[in-house]
């Protein structure tokens, strides 16, 4: 026999959590159709067409606070994380070749995905959960998850005009994609008269990486108050992967089956694979965007549809056998067979925004935005993706995000000063996140969780050398 654990997701849920660029950022990267900084290599690499001056573009002063918290977590006590740290950041700049002088060219370096979610616990309670000990035991939990996410990209555009209204343009980015998930769980009991001692303990970590290929083409039209772009984003062209798999899990002295006697009911599974083969799927995209100038007013809409990616072994790592299990699990079988799989699918989903430029005085102009940014995966029905005790899902919050920019630019001769900041927030409500031993009420219990995400820009683009 066999025991399949459940499906475990291999990705964030969510495709416009960052944004590229100084003005980009303000106006929440609704900028697909009007970009007219050097965020055009990730945007709309047709834009760059554009530009006249070859310039350098620099945001790494960014930085964000983000909270996670969960509401009535574990005995009505809170759980919160937070922390703070550089943001995300983009540094391009572009030159001249000089035999091609009507074509454009660009470099970037960017940071697609940048996540960081830590989430847990130490807990200490006395009641009753062991019908075999006498009086009420101490029960001491350590709970705990993680993940981290970073997805470099690094490549170079093209972009050449047509004509005085249409351009079109190309991108190509080389990825690094690592990807590391931790669950882990201690459940320590101690009996009233501290003779007996029983444990659990759940660890589960789940790690690859990925190099690819990402490819981008784009075109823009454009007249004097008004402009439209689109792009068309592959799929990661993946040609080198790696990953591993750890997986423990111990129990004695719980009495789990609740007959009202201790026996020998213990359980030891513990495997470590490595060099695991790695499947990585990402989905095409569609993005338009247009804007139009009012005069004082600005208006920048954009939104893209991403493709859905249908379900898939990211890895299939060798099932094992566990070391001991109580014989009712075994089912008439004499070993158990463990299957630590890792499986990843995605929604369909169109992100839509609206950003504001408005033109306060000379030299200064101010952004307002928002923007969605919804889930590619449904929301669970039990559980903090990922936290529940009997269930391990790669995806620490799969609710949707709504992100919400201000700020100012200054112009300064072709020096651009920026100061703004941005926010964005999404909750969900759940299940139980940790279920206690002997503890089987209110089984329909729901506990919220929110996500909260500051961000504060101090950025500058400034002129570059020209090359050749």
């Amino acid at each position: 026999m066999w025991l399949a654990i459940v499906t475990v997701y291999g990705q964030d849920a969510h495709y416009w959590t960052e944004q590229f660029g100084n003005k980009s950022m303000l106006l929440g990267g609704n900028v697909i159709g009007s970009v007219d900084d050097l965020g055009a290599t990730f945007y709309n690499p047709a834009r760059l067409a554009l530009q006249d001056d070859p310039s350098f573009l620099i945001s790494a002063q960014a930085y964000q606070l983000i909270t996670l918290g969960v509401k009535d977590g574990v005995q009505k006590a809170d759980l919160n994380e937070s922390s703070f740290g550089n943001a995300p950041t983009l540094a391009a700049g572009s030159f001249e070749v000089p035999f091609l002088p009507n074509h454009k060219f660009a470099y970037a370096f960017l940071s697609r995905q940048q996540v960081d979610y830590n989430l847990g616990t130490r807990s200490e309670m006395v009641y009753e959960f062991n019908d075999t000990w006498l009086g009420e035991e101490t029960l001491y939990i350590d709970f705990n998850v993680n993940k981290t996410v970073k997805d470099d990209w690094m490549g170079g555009s093209w972009a050449y005009a047509i004509s005085d209204r249409f351009s079109v343009g190309f991108s190509g980015f080389y990825s690094v994609f690592n990807q590391k998930r931790s669950y882990t769980l201690f459940q320590d009991g101690l009996s009233n008269d501290s003779s007996a001692v029983a444990s659990f303990e759940r660890t589960r970590i789940k790690k690859f990486s990925a190099s690819s290929i990402v490819l981008k083409a784009a075109g823009n039209y454009e007249t004097k108050n008004f402009s439209l772009g689109i792009t068309v984003t592959s799929p990661y062209l993946v040609f080198k992967t790696s990953g591993g798999t750890e997986y423990d899990e111990v129990l004695s002295g719980f009495d789990f089956d609740e007959d009202g006697e201790y026996d020998d009911d213990g359980r030891l599974m513990k495997n470590t694979t490595s060099d695991v083969d790695v499947k990585y799927r990402t989905p095409f995209s569609i993005g338009i965007g247009s804007a139009y100038d009012f005069g004082p007013v600005k208006v920048h809409v954009s939104a893209e549809w991403f493709d859905k990616v249908s379900r898939y072994a990211v890895m299939v790592p060798a099932p094992f056998y566990a070391q001991k299990v109580p014989d009712y699990l075994l089912d008439g079988e004499e070993k158990l067979e463990v299957k630590d799989r890792l499986y990843d699918e995605r929604n369909s989903v169109i992100n839509w925004g609206v950003g504001l430029e408005l033109s306060l005085v000379k030299r200064l102009k101010g952004f307002m935005s928002v923007a969605s940014d919804y889930s590619t995966l449904d929301q669970p029905e039990t559980g903090i993706s990922g936290v529940v005790t009997d269930n391990f899902d790669n995806s620490v919050f799969t609710a949707n995000i709504y992100h919400y920019g201000g700020g100012f630019m200054l112009n300064f001769n072709k020096i651009e000063v920026t100061l703004g900041t941005t926010y964005s927030r999404g909750t969900q409500s759940i299940g139980k996140i940790v279920n206690l031993p002997g503890d089987n009420s209110n089984p329909d219990e729901r506990v919220d969780v929110l996500w909260e995400r500051w961000r504060f820009l101090v950025g500058f683009s400034l002129p570059f050398y020209k090359f050749g």
